[in-house]
């Protein structure tokens, strides 16, 4: 991890979190979600 962070300028807990986003598929998750949002003038009316 010392030597990714340093190489990247990033802090060592941002390298790790980043390695814990990658491997427990949470950007996934929140790339579905995003997609799967949607705002007030998409959402079917509830008449």
């Amino acid at each position: 991890m010392n030597i990714r962070a340093a190489r990247t300028g990033k802090g060592e807990s941002e390298v790790i979190g980043e390695a814990l986003r990658r491997d427990l598929e949470l950007d996934l998750l929140d790339q579905i979600w995003a997609h799967e949002t949607m705002n007030e003038d998409k959402a079917p009316s509830a008449k």
